[in-house]
């Protein structure tokens, strides 16, 4: 299984994003914080965390104020994943909503995102 990529630039008003993809798929996750951290610090850790669903979250990255990591998905749900970033003295919390659903599926509901 091949990942795909999917980059995010934050800036300091963005906290949720929002991505879609079928299931056993993987995609690597970067979230630029360069905006964020000018206006505060360089970021010191990243926590990738699965708050809902059965995501699973390896090769986890933090360099010069981009957070990375890949998410496998093996199940039709929907994922929100906790992005904790901390400078040493501030905290932002990002989240991600994935909405994983099976292609042969003959019913989809767009409901639940």
């Amino acid at each position: 299984m091949k990942a795909n990529k999917f980059t995010i630039k934050a800036f300091d008003t963005n906290t949720e994003f929002k991505d879609n993809l079928s299931i056993d798929s993987a995609r690597t996750y970067t979230i630029d914080l360069s905006p964020w951290a000018e206006e505060n610090n360089n970021i010191t850790s990243a926590n990738w965390t699965v708050s809902k669903g059965t995501a699973s979250v390896t090769n986890k990255t933090l360099s010069s104020n981009i957070a990375s990591a890949l998410i496998t998905f093996s199940n039709a749900e929907t994922n929100l994943i906790k992005i904790e970033l901390n400078t040493g003295t501030q905290k932002k919390i990002l989240w991600l909503t994935v909405r994983v659903y099976d292609p042969q599926s003959t019913y989809t509901s767009d409901y639940n995102f």
